[in-house]
């Protein structure tokens, strides 16, 4: 754990001493994000204080000559209101860069990357229309998929009368997902047309998971479109989710679930004021069959969520904010994670509101 925060440590002193470098700049930049709320979970309710997706980064760019540039981007999560790292997928709250690790080169072409960064399908539709707080927190949208993916050689082309893509595919051979099941090789397709106030986006992925040991088979497929409308006074934005998986267990049972998403947002600002509301919903089916003749059998199941939130921003300078919400969340399951404060274990309605600052730099 020391050896990780002592890595983290000598890259930071590197972004302080960028000016030595020779043709190539290096920046420290990021986001420190607290707030203090009341959370109720079921009959449930719990007062603390969040963090809300702080990060540090790193980012550095050498300019190579003839319109050709070569750069990278580290970036590591923390726990703003304990100092630590924030890591979703290890035992202790160490430092590391699995929030976003990238290596690129560009040009007029475009830009080739490779490394751990969010996937373009959600960038180009859910995430384009999270005008509050950037999609995370206690109300961050539950319902699209805003992880990062690691092993991936993407392409983004440069922006053409306000259009653009972005190609990922990703490599599985180390990404476990649970027990002896893998992340297999995958593909996330972002486009977006941004011109003027308006804005359009269409995202797909698939990726094939495959246990080792049993010969598990599992295919997830999303396809997302998002439309905009966005003044600098007044925005509007909606996007639509559909989302399907087949799982295959040889000699036990095969299953199909898909869901449909739809969220819509808005902000009005108003000087130093920002006004934000959203409401989206989700519906759920789900349906299987076993393939063990001994065991004989079939199931279907239908479920919804809906999840709304109403927040007051107000910019103390271009990078410091302060702000107030409220959102709530119905027929929550019990395995959906909303922030540092909860402790899994209870079904039922969610709510949370509170106050917080933001500072970016």
């Amino acid at each position: 754990m020391k050896s990780n925060s002592y890595a983290l440590l000598a890259l930071l002193a590197l972004g302080s001493t960028s000016a030595a470098l020779a043709q190539s700049s290096v920046s420290l930049y990021g986001r420190i994000d607290a707030s203090v709320e009341q959370q109720k979970y079921g009959s449930a309710k719990t007062t603390g204080m969040a963090s809300n997706g702080s990060f540090i980064g790193l980012r550095a760019q050498e300019d190579l000559g003839g319109g050709l540039k070569a750069g990278f981007v580290l970036e590591s999560s923390i726990n703003a209101d304990t100092g630590s790292g924030s890591n979703t997928w290890a035992e202790d709250d160490t430092f590391n860069f699995q929030r976003r690790s990238e290596v690129n080169l560009a040009g007029n072409w475009g830009m080739v990357r490779m490394g751990t960064f969010k996937h373009a399908s959600y960038e180009a539709t859910a995430q384009a229309i999270s005008w509050h707080n950037d999609n995370v927190g206690s109300t961050a949208d539950s319902f699209s998929n805003a992880n990062s993916h690691s092993n991936v050689l993407a392409y983004r082309t440069p922006s053409v009368a306000g259009l653009s893509a972005e190609l990922q595919y990703r490599f599985g051979e180390k990404a476990v997902w649970y027990d002896d099941i893998q992340y297999r090789d995958g593909v996330d397709l972002g486009v977006r047309y941004e011109r003027g106030p308006w804005g359009a986006g269409f995202g797909y992925a698939e990726s094939t998971l495959k246990g080792d040991v049993h010969g598990d088979k599992l295919k997830d497929k999303d396809y997302s479109l998002r439309a905009s409308y966005d003044t600098g006074t007044w925005a509007l934005g909606a996007y639509y989710q559909r989302s399907e998986r087949r799982d295959l267990w040889p000699g036990l049972e095969q299953s199909h679930a898909h869901s449909n998403t739809l969220r819509i947002a808005g902000k009005y600002v108003l000087g130093a004021s920002e006004f934000h509301a959203s409401i989206g919903r989700k519906n759920f089916s789900f349906s299987s069959e076993s393939l063990n003749p001994s065991q004989p059998g079939s199931m279907r199941e239908k479920s919804s969520m809906n999840q709304w939130l109403l927040a007051y921003h107000y910019n103390l300078s271009r990078r410091t904010k302060v702000y107030a919400f409220y959102g709530h969340q119905d027929d929550v399951p019990v395995t959906q994670s909303f922030s540092s404060l909860w402790q899994a274990g209870i079904n039922g309605n969610f709510r949370s509101m509170g106050v917080g600052m933001r500072h970016q730099f």
